[in-house]
């Protein structure tokens, strides 16, 4: 009886600390959706009197989808401008999901792994707002798999996150780390079982992810499946 209450007390004690992991983690999920709904914010507004008149041109023929007159004004020296957040031309361009801005920025030389205030790159933009022909345009032209930004969320992890199989497929299959962390030493495959993305919890596995890999807190992508799988099944997938 007394193995048995050591036992239950056990438990317990881990699904609060799986419970607590999974309140923090929620609020570093709202934490990236804000940014990227701030960054929308940011850029769908006047562009700030700190920026040139060049440049606040640029980002209002942006946001106006005005591709002819903007390729007129871009040249080579001014095809890399950034605003007063850090993003550059190509960041408002990923941020609204400008495929055809896009495209012209990469033919005309934008930086592609230039990095914002934050530490994202146009990559990870286009991971969080869901755009594949952007993300596939990038890797094409050789986006950094693994860049991080200032949280330690790389491509894979930020896809991994957004809970798009399609994205971790392409970025697993372009020679993305499969088991790189965050600066919480969480993996894909630990944010992943956190979500109960089960197709991405398999393809992972399927995809030689160390299923024993732990956190800064020994939270293991195992521990988290069990938990999630109480209502949504994701523990199978490590079967």
């Amino acid at each position: 009886m007394s193995q048995l209450n050591n036992f239950t007390c056990l438990i317990i004690i881990s699904l609060l600390s799986i419970s607590l992991f999974t309140g923090c983690n929620n609020e570093k999920k709202e934490d990236l959706s804000n940014d990227q709904e701030s960054a929308e914010s940011q850029l769908m507004k006047e562009a700030p009197t700190v920026v040139t008149d060049e440049a606040r041109n640029l980002f209002e023929l942006i946001k106006n989808d005005d591709l002819k007159t903007f390729e007129k004004h871009l040249t080579p020296e001014n095809v890399n401008t950034i605003n007063e957040f850090g993003d550059s031309l190509l960041f408002g361009a990923v941020i609204l999901g400008n495929t055809d801005i896009v495209n012209s920025l990469i033919s005309h030389g934008a930086e592609i792994n230039l990095r914002n205030f934050k530490g994202s790159t146009a990559l990870m933009s286009a991971i969080w707002g869901g755009h594949a022909d952007i993300v596939n345009m990038l890797i094409d032209n050789g986006a950094d798999l693994l860049a991080r930004n200032d949280e330690g969320t790389t491509p894979l992890l930020a896809a991994a996150i957004s809970g798009s199989v399609s994205l971790v497929e392409r970025l697993l299959k372009s020679g993305a780390e499969i088991d790189e962390r965050n600066n919480d030493g969480a993996t894909a495959l630990i944010v992943t079982s956190l979500s109960g993305h089960a197709d991405i919890v398999k393809l992972l596995i399927d995809s030689k992810a160390d299923i024993n890999a732990a956190d800064n807190d020994g939270i293991t992508s195992l521990m988290l499946a069990s938990f999630q799988g109480l209502s949504n099944g994701s523990e199978d997938a490590f079967k």
